[in-house]
């Protein structure tokens, strides 16, 4: 399928990079080692505090675009 994964679609924001948001603490902090921190961490904010609330805004955003077009 040519074209079928041309565009990133998961926003890094302040994480920066796909692989470090996918493990990504509140508030644009990073997992340095794993080893060192709590494995849960849960912080007052809103959805955008962590990386899913932002993948989460994308993946609407997408779901409307391909609504609009059909």
């Amino acid at each position: 399928m040519t074209n079928a994964w041309d565009k990133h679609l998961m926003p890094v924001v302040e994480w920066q990079h796909p692989r470090v948001s996918m493990h990504g603490l509140a508030n644009g902090e990073i997992r340095v080692k794993a080893g060192d921190m709590d494995l849960f961490e849960t912080v007052d904010g809103p959805d955008t505090i962590y990386p899913d609330g932002y993948i989460t805004n994308e993946a609407l955003s997408q779901l409307e675009d391909l609504i609009s077009i059909s």
